[in-house]
C-alpha cells in the first residue's frame, strides 16, 4: 500500500512537472510565434491574428538600404568577436582546468559576470571605459565588447569538454619530449574540437544579435541589423520588423540546430572510443 502510494505521489510530481515545463516553453515561443504570423499581415499596422496573407512585408526588407549594410557590419563584427571569444575562450578553459592559478575562483567569476550583469549596465560601463582611452566608436571596441559577452559560452563549454580529458594522453606526449603548445595541439586539441566549435556557434548568435551594450558603443551612422532594426521601429510601425525579425530567428535557430548537431555527434564519437577503449 504505501509503495503503491510513493508511485501515485511521484507520477503526480512528474505530471506537475511537466505541466510547469509546457507553460514555460509557451511563455517562452508564444512570442516568437505571434512576430511569425504577424510577418505575414496583409495590412501595414501590426494586428493579431492577420486579416489576410502577404509577402510584401519580406521584399520590402529589401528596399530598405539600412538593413543590408547593417547585416554585413554585424556579420563581419560577429566573426571578428567569435574569432577573439574562441581563441581566449580556449586558452582561459585549459588554464582554468589543467592550470594552477591563483585566486582561479575570482578570476572565473570576473569571465561569467557578463551572464548575470544587464547589458545595458555592462554598455555604459564599456562606453564610459573606452571613452576615457579613446576607443568609442571604433570597430576594435566594440568586437572586444561582444567578444567579453560572449566569452562564457565558449569557457563554459570548452571547460566542460576537457574536465573529462584522459590526462594521461598529455603526460605521455610530455614523456615523449612535446612541448606544451604540441601537446595540446596534437593531443587535446583534436578531443575539444567539437565543443570549441559549438562554442563559436553560441559566440556568434550572441554577437550577431547584441543591442542593449553596443547601442553604447557605436557612433551615429553606424548601425548593427539589430540596431538598425530598433530604429525603423522608431519612425515605421508595418510589419517588416517582424519579418527581418522572423528571419534573424530562423538564422539563430538554425546555428542553434547546427550546434545541437555537432554536440550529439561529438557525444557519440567519445562513446564510441571509450567503448572501443574498453573491448582493448
Amino acid at each position: 500500500m504505501a509503495a503503491s502510494s510513493t508511485f501515485r505521489a511521484a507520477r503526480v510530481r512528474r505530471l506537475i512537472l511537466h505541466v510547469i515545463t509546457a507553460l514555460c516553453v509557451f511563455f517562452v515561443l508564444a512570442p516568437l510565434v505571434i512576430v511569425i504570423l504577424n510577418s505575414f499581415s496583409s495590412v501595414s499596422y501590426n494586428k493579431f491574428p492577420p486579416p489576410g496573407f502577404s509577402l510584401k512585408w519580406y521584399e520590402n526588407i529589401f528596399q530598405v538600404p539600412e538593413f543590408g549594410n547593417s547585416a554585413i557590419y554585424s556579420l563581419v563584427l560577429a566573426a571578428l568577436s567569435t574569432v577573439l571569444a574562441t581563441v581566449i575562450g580556449a586558452m582561459a578553459s585549459y588554464a582554468f582546468v589543467r592550470g594552477r592559478l591563483f585566486a582561479k575562483g575570482l578570476i572565473s567569476g570576473a569571465i561569467l559576470a557578463s551572464l548575470v550583469v544587464p547589458k545595458i549596465v555592462l554598455g555604459v560601463g564599456l562606453f564610459v571605459f573606452f571613452a576615457k582611452i579613446g576607443g568609442y566608436g571604433q570597430l576594435w571596441s566594440v568586437v572586444v565588447s561582444h567578444a567579453v559577452i560572449s566569452l562564457p559560452f565558449v569557457v563554459t563549454l570548452v571547460s566542460a569538454a576537457m574536465v573529462g580529458l584522459d590526462r594521461s594522453l598529455e603526460e605521455a606526449s610530455r614523456d615523449l619530449g612535446a612541448s606544451p603548445l604540441t601537446t595540446f595541439r596534437r593531443i587535446v586539441l583534436p578531443q575539444i574540437r567539437v565543443s570549441i566549435t559549438v562554442g563559436a556557434l553560441f559566440a556568434f548568435i550572441v554577437s550577431f544579435d547584441q543591442l542593449e551594450s553596443t547601442i553604447f558603443l557605436l557612433k551615429p551612422g553606424t548601425e548593427t541589423l539589430p540596431i538598425a532594426l530598433f530604429n525603423y521601429t522608431i519612425k515605421h510601425q508595418d510589419p517588416t520588423v517582424a519579418a527581418l525579425s522572423s528571419l534573424m530567428i530562423l538564422f539563430s535557430v538554425a546555428l542553434v540546430i547546427v550546434a545541437a548537431v555537432l554536440l550529439k555527434r561529438g557525444n557519440a564519437m567519445e562513446a564510441l572510443r571509450r567503448s572501443q577503449g574498453s573491448q582493448k
